[in-house]
Parts: C-alpha cells; structure tokens; sequence
C-alpha cells in the first residue's frame, strides 16, 4: 500500500507575460481607436511618423449652443459639464451611425467631417446633411427632458471642400484639419 503521485510542472510565467502584454496592447488600441478615425489609427500604428492628407471634398460641420456663456455663467461646473456630457453624447452615437468623424469639441462647439473614404466619398455631403437634421431632433430630445438650467438652441453650420488634416502634437496629440472649408 503505498499511493505514488506523477505531476509535470509547468513554468507557465511566460505565457501569464504574453497574455498581460496582449491585454495592454488591446487596450491601448482600443483607446487609440476611440482617439483617431480608424483608418488614421491603422496608419499611424504601421508607421508613426507625421500622417498628413489633402482630402478635396470634405463636409464639415459645426454646431454650438446659442448663448451658451451667458447659460453656463450660472450654473455649477458639474451641472455644465452633465449638459454638454448628455448632449454630445447623443450627437456621438449620431455620427456611428452616419459613419462620420468626430474631429473635437471645443467649449460648446463640436466639429465633425465626413472625411472621405473609398466606399463613401461620394455620399459625405449627404451624410452630414442628415446628421445635422438628426442633431436638431436630438436637441428637442433632449429638450423634452426637462433640463434643470432650460431648453437649449442650437446653431449649426456646414461648409464643403479642400481640407489638410493629420496628426499633430506628440502629447494630447489630435487629428486636425485645416483650411477654407474649415474657417
């Protein structure tokens, strides 16, 4: 009666490495993915050197909020940033769904392009065009709630042409685009 064990020990400090290290790089492509237009985030992660492109028929729009400093003179820093939080929001998950690009918001105002691509860029005037119906009905949704501090207004502007964009800066960096459609 004596009970004899057999066991094979396995060293698995380098497997626990390389599956930490995937999960990193997921992440940070993730992030990435979230920062940059995909096809900008694909290009800069095979080659980080400075990304810059003449698209020559790009839709731009802006939008901001009508009196928005008078409206946010009084109001709390959380109760501004809740507003504009649960408006552009909205206005984010409109652009996934026209396929459009969020380029930034800045104060009140937020920018998107229909940055051309191979299989839209015929269409990226249409697509803004009707992103930009969608936002004033987002706007009376939002309207609609009851918002604490007044119902909102909204001012948009969409221009159509020759823009440069690419990625600028090497902290915070942003993709960006420039020119007379643009101002």
């Amino acid at each position: 009666g004596t009970k004899q064990f057999v066991g094979f020990i396995r060293d698995v400090t380098l497997q626990k490495s390389l599956l930490l290290a995937q999960a990193e790089r997921e992440a940070s492509d993730s992030l990435l993915f979230n920062i940059l237009p995909e096809h900008i985030a694909r290009r800069l992660k095979q080659d980080p050197s400075h990304i810059a492109d003449l698209y020559n028929n790009t839709t731009i729009l802006f939008a901001d909020i009508v009196g928005f400093t008078d409206r946010t003179s009084v109001m709390s820093p959380h109760d501004v940033v809740m507003m504009l939080n649960d408006i552009f929001s909205r206005f984010d998950y409109l652009v996934d769904v026209y396929d459009l690009n969020k380029v930034k918001t800045i104060g009140d105002c937020y920018m998107v392009t229909s940055i051309p691509t191979d299989e839209l860029e015929n269409d990226g005037c249409s697509r803004v065009c009707r992103f930009a119906l969608d936002m004033f009905k987002a706007v009376r949704a939002f309207n609609n709630t009851g918002p604490r501090h007044g119902q909102i207004n909204f001012r948009i502007g969409i221009a159509t042409g020759q823009v440069v964009a690419g990625v600028v800066g090497t902290k915070r960096f942003l993709f960006d685009m420039w020119g007379d459609a643009v101002n």
